[in-house]
């Protein structure tokens, strides 16, 4: 089974919100850049190990890697950046795998497609007529979005990275 080309995987949809310190009211229009890079880190370890791939398709098991680069172009400082990325269908989020170039960056998750986030989704189950609550599993995270709480000056840029499995059903 294979899927498309980590080159058009990192295509996807990108969202990149941020408000003004002037008005953090309402979002602004960034003049900033997001650039998304993915690369198959399967695909790279077996190149270094010697190995080639007949092809340049992603493979089931395969895990990508996708780094986000947040550029600040608007001349002026910027706060409570967020910079997120959907996790495509047929590929599953790496747990622990999310990572900031910035300390002050929290990452948090959806499981349904951007329409809540939380450091830790949870669920609510019936087991044995109980109600309990319990963290769902980062292989059902839809999408991965890191907040940046400090400023960002201008010309700074933060990075942020996440892995991500091409599901092997």
């Amino acid at each position: 089974m294979k899927s498309s080309n980590p080159a058009k995987l990192a295509g996807l949809l990108m969202a990149l919100t941020f408000a003004s310190p002037l008005r953090a009211q309402a979002p602004v229009r960034p003049a900033s850049a997001l650039a998304v890079a993915a690369e198959n880190r399967t695909a790279v370890a077996a190149a270094a190990r010697g190995a080639k791939r007949a092809d340049a398709s992603v493979h089931a098991g395969d895990v990508l890697r996708y780094k986000l680069t947040f550029t600040n172009t608007v001349g002026r400082p910027v706060r409570q950046v967020a910079i997120q990325n959907p996790v495509a269908s047929g590929l599953q989020f790496v747990a622990g795998s999310a990572q900031s170039s910035r300390q002050d960056a929290r990452a948090e998750y959806s499981v349904d497609n951007g329409v809540s986030w939380s450091t830790r989704p949870m669920e609510t189950v019936m087991i044995d007529g109980k109600r309990i609550e319990r963290a769902i599993a980062a292989e059902r995270y839809t999408s991965v979005r890191w907040i940046v709480d400090g400023w960002v000056p201008p010309g700074a840029t933060v990075t942020a990275q996440f892995e991500a499995r091409l599901a092997t059903r």
